[in-house]
């Protein structure tokens, strides 16, 4: 949609739908009041028909990890969206068994937006399906999307201005916040199933990423309103304070809280065992 509010796209691409059911999954999962939650409830109920006629990859996952908050959660609508979820991470196989090369390990002929909620889908499908390649998918793709999106030694997304094409030059701008969370919470499902140090270390160079450890050595989040910029331009940054930026960077703040806690009862101080290389700002 335009500034002006009109349409730009003629078809959509069904990740409305995807990330909708994802919310949705979130509140019903969630120890909101039960009229939020029956609300959530009939609503997935409405919205399921929709979801068999996913195509795209990203709505496929966002579908996956929506299915994976009620599984883990222990609700009884998981049952009528396992059949969905398990056919979308076999889509999700099939797609990274067409384009993935020696080095090129990727579900795409090319990286576009949210990249990471593909390798975090199969991370959480290889919890239900461990007998399954979803796991070792999940592992290459992340690694290789880790390996892209680092450089001299901060996180560095993928820019929307162009994209990165297989056998072409990365876009180095514009970064956006959606890619520095979606990695993050890839990194966190990625920690939950491996238990490799770095992986948090992959989550704490996407937090730093809005603190100016970035490619601009520039703040992105401003502690004080709780409000993020929209993104890295080549010269500047975007001072545009988006809802979808802001959403991205207090997720951010709150699951940064978690990790430092979790790494201090790991690490106390006066241990001799190796700290993971990490860099945890105090914010």
């Amino acid at each position: 949609m335009s500034y002006q509010r009109g349409w730009l796209d003629t078809n959509g691409t069904g990740d409305c739908q995807g990330q909708a059911v994802r919310a949705l999954a979130e509140v019903l999962g969630s120890d909101l009041p039960d009229g939020c939650r029956a609300l959530a409830r009939e609503l997935i109920e409405a919205v399921r028909p929709a979801l068999a006629d996913l195509r795209n990859l990203r709505p496929q996952a966002y579908m996956i990890l929506a299915w994976g908050h009620l599984w883990t959660r222990g609700v009884e609508e998981a049952e009528t969206l396992e059949t969905l979820a398990r056919t979308s991470a076999d889509q999700l196989i099939d797609c990274y068994q067409r384009h993935a090369r020696n080095n090129w390990h990727w579900f795409e002929s090319q990286l576009t937006y949210a990249n990471a909620v593909l390798p975090h889908a199969l991370f959480v499908a290889a919890k239900r399906w461990p007998d399954e390649e979803y796991l070792d998918v999940a592992r290459a793709s992340f690694a290789f999307l880790d390996r892209t999106t680092t450089s001299e030694g901060m996180y560095w997304p993928i820019g929307n201005s162009g994209w990165f094409r297989q056998g072409k030059e990365k876009a180095l701008y514009d970064q956006q916040p959606v890619e520095a969370v979606t990695m993050a919470e890839a990194a966190l499902a990625a920690f939950s199933s491996e238990h490799e140090d770095t992986y948090l270390s992959t989550f704490c160079r996407t937090n730093d990423w809005f603190h100016g450890n970035n490619s601009l050595a520039a703040l992105l989040a401003d502690p004080e309103t709780g409000a993020c910029c929209d993104g890295l331009q080549p010269l500047a940054v975007n001072r545009n304070q988006g809802a979808e930026s802001t959403l991205a960077y207090l997720w951010m703040a709150v699951h940064n809280f978690e990790v430092q806690a979790e790494l201090a009862s790991a690490y106390p101080p006066l241990t001799t065992r190796a700290q993971p290389e990490v860099s945890l700002l105090q914010h």
